[in-house]
């Protein structure tokens, strides 16, 4: 009998502005064969990407996108999670904020 193993995944990353995201991946990057979803009303909502074996797929999602009151996130973090896991999350988000230039 063949065992059943995952491949692969492939989560919808949720980004501020999806056309500069492909535009980034595309002309920075060197990723190619980008398609895009436009819904009922002819707005571009979702995309993909891939280079070689790796595909990524992107949502246009500005809210989603946006981390705001990191406090109350971190608060809720603490009460509801492990305990030191909601100073390691608050900690690797200062971090980043400090080291990653902004992107989209």
């Amino acid at each position: 009998m063949k065992s059943k193993k995952f491949i692969r995944s492939n989560p919808q990353l949720p980004v501020r502005n999806l056309r500069e995201t492909l535009d980034y991946y595309r002309d920075t990057l060197g990723f190619h064969d980008e398609w895009i979803w436009t819904n009922n009303n002819g707005k571009e909502t979702d995309g993909g990407i891939r280079s070689d074996d790796m595909r990524l797929l992107f949502a246009e999602d500005p809210y989603f996108a946006d981390v705001r009151e990191v406090e109350s996130i971190f608060r809720r973090l603490e009460e509801n999670s492990t305990p030191g896991y909601a100073q390691k999350a608050l900690l690797a988000w200062k971090r980043k904020q400090k080291t990653v230039r902004k992107r989209n």
